[in-house]
């Protein structure tokens, strides 16, 4: 029974007893003060219960000596309605429910002090037992000590349960603490081999770019992944997740997602449409790491049980006195799930459907995760499903707003209406034209445009000669059914835009522009601002690091290797080092602007060889940048590490685009050489 439970219910009995207390006193006509005394502990109890505001030990304690001192009163009376013993039996029974001995020993004293009161009193008054027979004191004690003692050993045989139980708790916690232990060690020992593989393979990739290559390279990605899962759910399990926050620019993070998706999307059949509001704040703050984690989850979850149809993917800002809630919403149109399968995921266990997931991959971490991540970010998280129509997730993050500026407006006084073409007999799933339609008219809402679809080829051209249409938006399928005449618009003045699947390039011959799949709001802003360029990189620029000199320091051979070739693409001039000692050593030898220091090394680790290189610069008056080098990627590393003396640090495996923007933040800006425009 729940403890909330067991306590209303003492209360009620309380309550009932004082009440018929409170009538007998009246009829009995006995002591007069006595009545108010006892309404006013009745309510006295009930403030205790409803203000909460002692703990609720200590307020079983209030109604145990309220119940005793009503029980006192009227057992000291000798003509009573109700034999005190009973009365006594109904306190022990009710108060055995809390599992203290110490109420029942109370309870029990209490009724003899009450039989030696009446056989002072009533005997002395009367010149004999007050009415009471030897016999009937005797049977009442019998039968009172049977049942004390039944409460006894009914609170001892609970207590020990209990007890046994905590016992079998602190045993599985700790079973699970070593499961986490050795699950934490081991995604962190795999990271070494895993940043080989991937490294191998990006330098390989490079002089031959096969399938059977971008297959390993699309393996090596998806058990980094999961490696990661693993360290995430070990931290949220613990509740050691630490929040690292930093500016982040809005829509960059969504094309990091577009881009994910791009990668993982194997079902050609399966659409994205993202709908970023337009006045989405430009820059916010948080911890962007685990925005993209959030975004990865949401992703995957909607891809592995959606087989027909798309997703449905809402980004929008609510203001807050803090900032803003950024709120996120997937909506798919896959399989569903049943309440039963929705509570599941919600208490924080794995899939909704394990047998499933056995069939579509991944580990089951991926909800855990999310719950986690939103709730250390002060959020949550909402889940609607329907068995058979689909999921839709919302989350809901508190940020801060660093630049309130719109993250999409447009600038071009060249602007006109945009015009959107996709058949009709193209969607099969009814609920993807609702999805378009949202995202279409959110954004012609957010930026101030005119836009406009259709999905019959004559509606398409009699709108192109009613309205003032500067930009058109289709899709390769609708391209290839009329392409000379797609091509005679570009050549007449028109923006034309292709999204497509496969491979693409900037322009056809004819000028048509094509783009990658999913197309969004942004690009369609871009390319009106005539903005758009088709550099990958997160912030548009081409950049090198040309003739910087770099020491790699890592007492993994491979690991030299690969970080070796994967720098040296950006034009830095690469040495290596294989320990500590010998660090520092090249380094009083040696000018390096920057060195790469691998966190965990033998006989000397990372930080004392980094303190050491710190001394000798500081006594030779040389400028050098460090980096920590590491796998390890807890919550809180990056902030561990800049406490210890880094200037920053990469996490292995490396990625190119946190390379880049971690050399961008702490090399001085003469040595990061530019090429190319921005796009954001």
């Amino acid at each position: 029974m729940q403890e909330l439970r067991k306590e209303r219910l003492i209360i009620l009995l309380i309550i009932m007893a004082q009440i018929g207390f409170i009538m007998e006193t009246i009829i009995q006509q006995w002591e007069p003060w006595a009545v108010p005394i006892m309404s006013a502990g009745i309510i006295g109890m009930l403030y205790v219960h409803f203000s909460q505001k002692i703990k609720a030990s200590s307020r079983v304690i209030v109604y145990f000596i309220l119940a005793a001192l009503s029980i006192f009163y009227m057992g000291i009376h000798e003509n009573g309605l109700i034999n005190p013993a009973i009365l006594i039996v109904l306190l022990m029974t009710s108060f055995s429910l809390f599992d203290k001995p110490k109420y029942l020993n109370i309870a029990f004293a209490e009724y003899i002090l009450i039989i030696i009161y009446r056989l002072i009193v009533f005997g002395i008054e009367d010149g004999k037992i007050g009415g009471y027979s030897i016999y009937s004191i005797v049977a009442y004690m019998i039968i009172l000590s049977t049942i004390f003692a039944l409460c006894h050993i009914s609170v001892s045989d609970r207590r020990m349960t209990l007890e046994e139980m905590e016992q079998l708790n602190k045993n599985a916690n700790k079973n699970q603490d070593d499961v986490d232990d050795f699950l934490s060690n081991i995604s962190h020992e795999l990271r070494t081999p895993i940043n080989v593989i991937g490294g191998m393979t990006a330098i390989i990739s490079k002089d031959i770019d096969t399938k059977e290559y971008q297959s390993l390279r699309e393996a090596n990605i998806r058990l980094t992944h999961q490696i990661d899962d693993i360290q995430d759910y070990t931290e949220v399990r613990r509740d050691e997740l630490i929040l690292m926050e930093n500016d982040y620019m809005c829509d960059s993070l969504i094309r990091d997602v577009v881009t994910y998706y791009q990668s993982v999307r194997k079902n050609k059949n399966l659409e994205l449409i993202v709908d970023l509001a337009p006045d989405t704040p430009s820059v916010l703050r948080g911890d962007i790491e685990k925005l993209h984690k959030i975004f990865r989850h949401l992703i995957d979850n909607a891809i592995k049980f959606t087989k027909k149809g798309g997703i449905y993917l809402k980004i929008y800002t609510k203001p807050q006195e803090y900032g803003v809630n950024l709120v996120i919403e997937v909506i798919d149109s896959g399989i569903g799930m049943s309440r039963s399968q929705i509570a599941q995921i919600s208490s924080g266990l794995y899939q909704a459907n394990k047998k499933r997931n056995r069939s579509t991959g991944g580990i089951g971490l991926g909800f855990t995760i999310i719950y986690g991540f939103v709730r250390k970010m002060s959020g949550f998280v909402k889940v609607d499903s329907t068995k058979g129509k689909g999921t839709k997730v919302h989350v809901a993050i508190p940020q801060k707003v660093v630049d309130k500026t719109p993250c999409m407006s447009v600038t071009s006084d060249k602007a006109g209406d945009v015009l959107y073409y996709m058949k009709s007999d193209r969607i099969q799933v009814p609920i993807l034209r609702e999805f378009n339609r949202s995202m279409a008219t959110n954004l012609a809402t957010g930026i101030g445009l005119r836009l406009f679809a259709t999905g019959e080829m004559k509606e398409f051209e009699r709108l192109l000669g009613e309205l003032n249409v500067t930009h058109m938006v289709t899709t390769k399928t609708e391209y290839d059914d009329n392409k000379e005449y797609f091509d005679k618009l570009s050549q007449d003045g028109y923006v034309v835009i292709v999204s497509t699947d496969e491979d693409y390039s900037a322009t056809s011959d004819k000028g048509v522009l094509f783009i990658p799949k999913p197309i969004y709001g942004a690009d369609i802003v871009r390319i009106i601002n005539e903005e758009y360029t088709l550099d990958n990189n997160t912030n548009g620029i081409s950049q090198s690091f040309v003739g910087i000199k770099a020491l790699v320091v890592d007492d993994e051979p491979m690991n030299l290797v690969v970080a070796s070739g994967l720098f040296k693409d950006y034009g830095l001039i690469v040495d290596t080092a294989e320990s500590g000692k010998e660090a520092i050593s090249k380094f009083e030898d040696g000018e390096y602007d920057v060195i790469f220091m691998d966190h965990m090394m033998p006989e000397m680790d990372g930080v004392e060889a980094m303190k050491c290189i710190r001394e000798i610069s500081t006594k030779n008056n040389k400028k050098v940048v460090i980096l920590a080098l590491t796998a390890n990627v807890l919550s809180g590393a990056r902030e561990m590490f800049m406490n210890e003396g880094f200037d920053g640090f990469l996490s292995k495996p490396i990625n190119l685009s946190e390379f880049v923007r971690v050399m961008n933040s702490t090399l001085p800006e003469e040595m990061i050489s530019r090429e190319g425009g921005s796009d954001v």
